[in-house]
């Protein structure tokens, strides 16, 4: 499998204030797609200082952004940056914070009480739990044109599960071993799921995908998608260290009972 197609993608990747090379990703794709409404809604965002979005916001490409994530300390944190963020910026619009644990039954009325549903630019979502059931929900109510998704790389690229539902639930448990471990889906899980989706790559160290909505992908001839065999190649590019203690790390939990999706 020739591998150029995902190097190509990843050669956008640039961090300002992402995890990784995010940044870079999300605004190309934004170069090619445009924005519209110019919402957006990130999923456990911590403090919010290092998130997908932030970029974004600090170059007025948002307008609206709810950051939800169930961690005071890190939520007055956030706050206090971006008081001293607006000072530089002054034309930016910070994003509203939501200090509360996600939960499948809430999550939606929470959205409905914020007005942040139906069409939005960008949803991003990385729980390290029950990621795949939330999705599940949110796209009950929502419709991003691009979602960007923290997917878990270790059981390898042609299984389609994920953790069973259970609240609450964290990734960061008695199993975490050089990560979460027992936490989150498969790419194939979310990948089979998002149906309305074209899967167009991954960042460079392969455990964050985009997906742009097809008929957005469509329009604008944005990316070719990923077909399933191209899945081996978020694999492939790993070097062999690296692959070897992504098979200690599933080693470590395979016996769980993980749900095939």
């Amino acid at each position: 499998m020739n591998n150029d197609k995902l190097l190509d993608f990843h050669e956008f990747g640039k961090k300002h204030y992402s995890q990784n090379k995010e940044d870079g990703i999300i605004e190309e794709i934004f170069n090619r797609i445009g924005f519209t409404n110019k919402l957006g809604l990130e999923m456990c965002c911590g403090s919010g200082c290092q998130c997908n979005l932030t970029n974004l916001i600090i170059n007025e490409k948002l307008d609206r952004v709810l950051y939800i994530d169930k961690n005071t300390k890190q939520i007055v944190k956030g706050k206090l940056w971006w008081e001293r963020k607006i000072q530089k910026y002054p034309n930016i619009k910070i994003p509203k914070y939501i200090d509360t644990y996600i939960k499948k039954d809430t999550i939606n009325s929470i959205l409905k009480d914020n007005d942040m549903i139906g069409e939005m630019d960008i949803l991003s979502l990385d729980m390290d739990g029950i990621d795949y059931w939330i999705l599940i929900e949110l796209l009950k109510v929502i419709n991003p044109r691009l979602i960007v998704l923290e997917f878990h790389d270790i059981p390898g690229p042609n299984l389609n599960i994920t953790v069973p539902f259970k609240e609450p639930f964290s990734g960061w448990n008695k199993w975490k071993k050089g990560g979460p471990n027992w936490s989150g889906a498969s790419l194939g899980a979310f990948k089979k799921l998002l149906t309305n989706y074209d899967l167009v790559g991954t960042e460079n160290k392969g455990f964050n995908a985009f997906f742009i909505r097809k008929d957005v992908n469509k329009l604008h001839k944005a990316f070719e998608p990923f077909t399933n065999e191209e899945l081996y190649m978020v694999w492939s590019v790993r070097t062999i260290i690296n692959q070897q203690k992504l098979k200690d790390r599933w080693d470590y939990v395979k016996h769980l009972p993980w749900q095939e999706v």
